[in-house]
């Protein structure tokens, strides 16, 4: 299994000095922000030549994917499509996604028709991935409008009947009492944060349940003073 971070969490104004700090620390790759990546995209190629640490993953960030707004879902969609395009072109294997994050700004449709607006995502985008060479991941959280467990995003990929080409990226503090062995053979990618995406202090025992886990990514919302290389010695302990 190889370790991430995501790239907020690291110090440096530019993703060459970031990359160059996730090696420094021990970490195997980073995950990066689909629009940062759209906006800097040979800057992230440098990076990863300069330094030879990969892209763990491409993350599509906190978009409206369910949008009421036919505007802001079109520019998310078009965000995402992109994020897949470069994942291909970065030789990055994974990409993820929140269904509709529920504070991005923009309303989702109405309840009624999120099902069906997810569906046709998740009948769509997982395809084209799977002909890029992309995994695509679905990643359920609190903060989403409709998937909220890894439980409600596994019976998503049942009822899309998408076997091969859609994937589950779970977080621990958000399904930290959901026994991830239940769903082992869809989640290849996860990230790890304490309670309010805090760092957490331990690995907790449920990675242990996923032997195909690749990739396993620190995620939190900030750092402050947290020396992330001892957090690291402390999650491989």
């Amino acid at each position: 299994m190889q370790w991430g971070i995501q790239e907020h969490l690291l110090p440096g104004d530019e993703p060459s000095a970031r990359f160059a700090a996730a090696r420094d620390m021990g970490f195997d790759g980073v995950e990066v922000d689909a629009a940062a990546l759209a906006a800097d995209f040979m800057g992230y190629a440098h990076a990863i030549e300069h330094t030879g640490v990969p892209i763990a993953a491409v993350n599509t960030g906190k978009h409206p994917f369910l949008a009421a707004d036919r505007a802001a879902r079109s520019a998310a969609l078009s965000l995402f499509q992109q994020s897949l395009a470069d994942a291909t072109d970065l030789r990055v294997q994974h990409v993820l996604f929140v269904p509709h994050w529920r504070n991005s700004g923009a309303d989702p449709v109405e309840e009624a028709e999120q099902p069906r607006g997810l569906k046709w995502i998740l009948s769509n985008m997982p395809d084209l991935a799977y002909a890029m060479g992309v995994e695509l991941h679905m990643q359920p959280t609190a903060d989403s409008a409709i998937v909220h467990t890894v439980k409600e995003a596994w019976d998503w990929y049942n009822a899309v009947r998408k076997p091969h080409h859609l994937f589950i990226a779970p977080c621990t503090s958000d399904t930290s009492d959901e026994k991830w062995s239940n769903y082992a053979d869809r989640i290849t990618y996860a990230h790890i944060s304490g309670p309010g995406r805090t760092l957490p202090d331990s690995l907790p025992a449920v990675i242990g349940q996923v032997p195909t886990l690749n990739w396993l990514t620190l995620a939190a919302d900030a750092t402050e003073e947290t020396d992330l290389a001892a957090c690291l010695t402390t999650l491989k302990s």
